[in-house]
C-alpha cells in the first residue's frame, strides 16, 4: 500500500515568546477550558446535552495563544495532520482503483487556510500586537503575507500526488477574491501552483461555498474527497446558528450540540469522503461565543462607537487685530490678504460643512484643531456647526506663537465629560503649546493630545523638544496606568521615520514593535492609503498630519482605537485641486499668494479616525 512522502519540518516557533505572553494570561478568566471539558464526548455516543457550560469570554487579544502554540510547536499537531492526508491519499486511491469510466473526470476539493497554507504567522502577530482579529488585517495578511506562510503538513505530498493520478485538485477558499493574485502567488512559492483559473475559487459576495462546490460538479467532475478544516467546508448545514453576545448558557449549549448532531448524522461520510484537519485557533466552532465576527473589538464594544478627527485648518484668523499679537496683521481687512468679514464667513463655512460630513455625516464627538486664532474663531465655527444637533465645547489656550495661531479641541458635552485640561509648554522658540484633555464616559478615560510642532522650515531639534515634552507628559500617564488610553493627533510637520516622532516620541508603524509604552501610528495600519498624504510639498504628498494610539487602546478593554479607521479624509467634491493642470491634484488653500479661493478649505487634509467605547 502507497504511503505519502514525509513532509518536511516547519521552523521552530519561539517557545520563550509564547512563555513570556502565556505568563499574563494569569490575570484572565478562562473557562473556556471549562467548555472543551464538558462537552467532549466519546465513540458515537448520543451528544450529552446535559452538560453544564460555564463560559466567560477571555480578551480578545489573547485569543488563540495555546492554540496557535500547539500548531507551531506540538508533535501532535503534526501527526494529526500527516495522519488526515495519509488517510485521505488511501481513499483516494481506493476510490481511483475502484472507478468505472476511466475517462471520467475526478476531483478533489481543498480548503485552503488551515487545510494547505498555515497561517499560525498572522495569529502570532495578532498575540505579539495585542490585537484582536479583524478581517481588514486578514486581507492585508492575504495581500502581503504570502512570504510567511508555511504549509500545512502533507498537503504539498498529498496535492502533488492527487495530480499524479489525474485527478484535478479545486481549492474552494474564502480568501478575497480581490487578492487571486496574491494567493496564487503564495501557492506557487509554496510549490502548489495553480493550473487553471477555475481550480481557484474564491470568496465574492458571500462565504458560503455551495454554490461554488455545485460548479465543479456542473462542469462535469465527479468530487471523489473534501478536505477541510472547518464543517462548512463540507456542507453549509454545520453553520453555527447566530446569537445575542449576552446569550444565556442554555442557548450556547443547544447551538453547540446542534452542530454535534449533524456529524453523527453525516457520519458515513467522514473518513472516507469527507476528511477533517484540526484548526484550534479559530473557526465555526468559535460563533456560539461571538467569536466569529469580523471585528472582534466591534462586538465588545458595540455600544458605542466614537469619531475622532484632526485638521490643520489653515490661519482661521477673525478680522480684528491683535495688539498684543505680532503676526496676524496679515489677516485683517487692510492687511495683504484683505480679511474682510464677508472672507471670514467664507472659510467657517467651507469648513463647517467638511466637518459636518465626518463621522457618518453626524460630524465627530472629538476635534482637533490647529491654527485657529482664539476662542472667538473657535466660537463662530460651533455656531456653523448648530445644525449637526452637537453641544459642542472648547478646550483651548491662548498660546505664545509667534504668528498668533493655537491648537485647541471640540467636544461633545453630550457624549463625554471633561475630566481634567492643561497645556504644555514647548521650549522651541514661540511655538504653539501642546493641548492636553481627559474625557471620561461609563467609568472609563481618554486622555487626547493636539499637537502643532514648529515647521519644518526650523531646525529638526525644534520639532523633537516637542516631541521630547509630550514623552515625558505620556510617560508620566503611563507610569500610572500602563494601559492608559491615550491619542496623540496634530501637525506633527515630521515623519514617522524622522527622530522627533520614531526616537523623542518613542512611535512606531509597527504593530509587532509596541512594547515599553511606544506608541503605534495609525497611520501606517493599512499599507496604502488614498491620497497618500495629508499635505503636498514640491508636487510630493507628505503624512505630516497624524494619530498615535497608546497600547491600551490596541486593547478592546475600555476605550480601544477601530481598527483601519485612520485616514486621509476628502469629504468634498472640491476639497482638491490641480493648479495648473499638469500636478498632482492637492488640498484646495483659502489662498495661493494673495489670492482668495472662494472654494479654499486649508492646504492640509483633514485626518479622521474612529474608537469603540464601552459601556
Amino acid at each position: 500500500m502507497a504511503y505519502l512522502p514525509s513532509p518536511p519540518l516547519r521552523k521552530a516557533a519561539s517557545p520563550v515568546y509564547f512563555a513570556q505572553r502565556a505568563s499574563m494570561m494569569v490575570r484572565f478568566v478562562l473557562c473556556l477550558f471549562v467548555f472543551v471539558f464538558a462537552t467532549s464526548c466519546y465513540g458515537q455516543s448520543e451528544p450529552n446535552s446535559t452538560h453544564s457550560l460555564a463560559f466567560a469570554p477571555e480578551p480578545p487579544t489573547q485569543r488563540g495563544l495555546d492554540a496557535n502554540l500547539y500548531m507551531q510547536t506540538s508533535a501532535e499537531y503534526r501527526a494529526a495532520c500527516i495522519q488526515a492526508y495519509q488517510l485521505a491519499y488511501l481513499r483516494l486511491r481506493q476510490q481511483w482503483a475502484s472507478r468505472k469510466d476511466r475517462n471520467e473526470k475526478h476531483a478533489v476539493i481543498l480548503d485552503l487556510d488551515e487545510t494547505v497554507v498555515d497561517n499560525s504567522g498572522f495569529q502570532t502577530k495578532l498575540l505579539q500586537s495585542g490585537l484582536a482579529y479583524d478581517q481588514r488585517l486578514f486581507d492585508q495578511w492575504e495581500e502581503l503575507g504570502g512570504s510567511q506562510t508555511e504549509l500545512i503538513p502533507a498537503s504539498k505530498e498529498f496535492v502533488l500526488a492527487a495530480r499524479s493520478l489525474g485527478v484535478t485538485v479545486f481549492f474552494i477558499s474564502n480568501r478575497n477574491e480581490d487578492y487571486r493574485l496574491q494567493t496564487k502567488q503564495t501557492l506557487q512559492r509554496l510549490g502548489i501552483p495553480i493550473e487553471d483559473e477555475r481550480e481557484l475559487k474564491l470568496r465574492t459576495t458571500t462565504s458560503n461555498k455551495t454554490t461554488r462546490r455545485a460548479e465543479i460538479a456542473q462542469d462535469g467532475f465527479t468530487v471523489l474527497l473534501n478536505i477541510g478544516d472547518n464543517l462548512r467546508d463540507f456542507d453549509e448545514s454545520f453553520k453555527s446558528p447566530s446569537l445575542p453576545p449576552a446569550s444565556v448558557s442554555a442557548d450556547l449549549t443547544a447551538a453547540i450540540e446542534h452542530r454535534k448532531r449533524r456529524v453523527d448524522q453525516t457520519r458515513s461520510k467522514w473518513g472516507r469522503s469527507w476528511i477533517v484537519l484540526p484548526n484550534p485557533v479559530y473557526g465555526e466552532w468559535m460563533k456560539p461565543f461571538g467569536r466569529g465576527l469580523d471585528d472582534l473589538a466591534q462586538l465588545k464594544h458595540a455600544n458605542m462607537k466614537c469619531g475622532i478627527a484632526f485638521w490643520n485648518v489653515e490661519n482661521l484668523f477673525d478680522t480684528q487685530d491683535d495688539p498684543d499679537v505680532e503676526g496676524d496683521e496679515e489677516f485683517t481687512p487692510t492687511g495683504p490678504k484683505k480679511w474682510t468679514e464677508e472672507r471670514y464667513q467664507i472659510k467657517l463655512n467651507n469648513l463647517a460643512k467638511v466637518i459636518g460630513q465626518m463621522n457618518g455625516q453626524l460630524g465627530p464627538d472629538i476635534l482637533g484643531l490647529s491654527e485657529i486664532e482664539n476662542l472667538v474663531v473657535l466660537e463662530a465655527l460651533i455656531e456653523k456647526l448648530k445644525l449637526l444637533g452637537r453641544d459642542y465645547r472648547i478646550v483651548h489656550h491662548d498660546s505664545p506663537s509667534g504668528r498668533g495661531i493655537d491648537c485647541a479641541l471640540l467636544y461633545d458635552a453630550a457624549v463625554f465629560g471633561l475630566q481634567d485640561s492643561r497645556f504644555h509648554f514647548v521650549d522651541a522658540g514661540n511655538t504653539r503649546e501642546i493641548v492636553e484633555a481627559t474625557f471620561t464616559r461609563n467609568d472609563h478615560k481618554l486622555t487626547v493630545f493636539v499637537n502643532h510642532w514648529p515647521a519644518r522650515s526650523h531646525d529638526a531639534s525644534f520639532r523633537i523638544a516637542a516631541g521630547t515634552t509630550l514623552r515625558k507628559r505620556i510617560d508620566e500617564l503611563l507610569s500610572v496606568d500602563a494601559l492608559a488610553d491615550i491619542i496623540a493627533m496634530g501637525d506633527f510637520n515630521d515623519h514617522q521615520s524622522d527622530e522627533s516622532i520614531s526616537t523623542a516620541l518613542g512611535a512606531t508603524a509597527e504593530l509587532a514593535e509596541i512594547q515599553g509604552g511606544k506608541l503605534f501610528n495609525t497611520m501606517f495600519a493599512v499599507d496604502s492609503i488614498e491620497p497618500p498624504g495629508t499635505y503636498v510639498y514640491d508636487n510630493q504628498w507628505e503624512t505630516l498630519d497624524q494619530i498615535f494610539v497608546s497600547p491600551g487602546m490596541l486593547i478592546p478593554n475600555g476605550v480601544s482605537w477601530v481598527l483601519g479607521s485612520t485616514r486621509p479624509a476628502i469629504l468634498t467634491w472640491n476639497q482638491l485641486y490641480d493648479p495648473r493642470g499638469d500636478a498632482i491634484a492637492r488640498p484646495s488653500r483659502s489662498y495661493s499668494g494673495p489670492f482668495f479661493h472662494e472654494t479654499g478649505y486649508s492646504d492640509h487634509l483633514p485626518v479622521v479616525s474612529s474608537v469603540f467605547w464601552a459601556r
